[in-house]
């Protein structure tokens, strides 16, 4: 259990070494911060995307990162890439935000397929983010507005983001089930174009469910170095399988 007073992390960097991370989704809004950060922390990353033009300028030169490019749906291209270099961390920074609203299972499951292929003979690592009210933090949407609107969402406009995220937990749980990963999803509020910040709180749902309101929110950057701090520390212990995470100044 972790205290949900402080950062699950705080600035903790001891004992931290140069990780290789595979990147789904890292030319998204969050995914491209990840990287960034993963990079500025010393990190090597290996990004599969669709179009490599949409990657950061900052990051498209950097020595320690490598591209690939590919349809998430291909498995074997995302296999070769696994078995060319030792990878410590999978992360899957995609999201279904448009038709047919089935990147984050697709990817996901080609991804899981891969590893399979590859035969990767150790429990890896494995980062994704869903949404706060998923999972277990499911049982903490409670009073009658919040319910509704939740309710609402599920069955109109985020009916299919929301299916697409369940059939990813049911890819995850297969996967964890035959040894292939140590998976840790995250689960943010509401998600905010802000700058990065140490201001955040972050545990497992029922040490944060208190402080989540309808309208908290989390920038996208501290989002993206709660995963980095988060794969830096799975890469030397377990971390728990759900984590949530809300901005601190606006969770009380």
């Amino acid at each position: 259990m972790h205290d949900a007073t402080e950062p699950l992390l705080a600035a903790d960097t001891s004992g931290r070494v140069a990780l290789r991370f595979f990147v789904l989704g890292a030319t998204g809004r969050t995914g491209s911060l990840f990287v960034s950060q993963c990079l500025a922390r010393g990190h090597s990353v290996t990004a599969f995307v669709r179009d490599a033009t949409r990657l950061p300028a900052s990051v498209l030169s950097h020595s320690a990162l490598q591209i690939v490019t590919g349809e998430l749906s291909d498995v074997d291209t995302i296999a070769r890439s696994l078995s060319s270099a030792g990878h410590d961390v999978l992360v899957c920074m995609l999201a279904s935000e448009s038709p047919p609203y089935t990147a984050v299972s697709t990817g996901t499951h080609s991804l899981l397929r891969a590893l399979e292929i590859v035969a990767e003979p150790r429990r890896i690592p494995f980062f994704s983010i869903a949404s706060w009210g998923m999972g277990p933090s499911r049982a903490y949407i409670k009073g009658l507005l919040m319910r509704t609107v939740v309710s609402t969402a599920r069955s109109t406009f985020w009916a299919r983001p929301y299916a697409d995220f369940e059939l990813q937990f049911a890819s995850v749980d297969l996967a964890e089930r035959k040894g292939l990963i140590r998976p840790t999803i995250l689960l943010p509020p509401i998600l905010t174009q802000g700058p990065k910040s140490d201001d955040y709180v972050s545990g497992e749902p029922h040490t944060v469910n208190q402080r989540m309101r309808m309208t908290s929110s989390i920038s996208r950057a501290s989002l993206a170095d709660l995963c980095v701090r988060l794969a830096e520390r799975a890469a030397r212990e377990t971390v728990p399988r759900w984590i949530a995470v809300v901005n601190a100044s606006r969770a009380r």
